[in-house]
């Protein structure tokens, strides 16, 4: 059992590795013009629902994905500590 402290990437190796369905994938976008950006666009797809992230490296659009779908993993596997995270 994994506690309310796992969250990024590793929350998302939990996922994988009891095989609970998600899928995370990239785009990198490259604003020319007048403004220059670059960054990776991300989506993740876990309980049937979809969540839209970015961030400048890969990791960083892992942790911001897993922050918007935290609340969500977490009411499904209820993590050690999950009840004192609810009050």
């Amino acid at each position: 059992m994994i506690s309310t402290r796992t969250r990024g990437t590793s929350l998302l190796n939990y996922l994988r590795q009891k095989g609970i369905p998600c899928e995370v994938k990239y785009n990198f976008c490259r604003e020319s013009g007048s403004g220059m950006y670059l960054q990776w666009v991300g989506t993740l797809e876990v309980y049937g629902k979809t969540f839209s992230g970015f961030g400048k490296t890969h990791k960083s659009t892992i942790d911001n994905l897993m922050e918007l779908a935290t609340p969500l993993i977490y009411s499904n596997i209820k993590p050690k500590g999950y009840a004192e995270l609810l009050c």
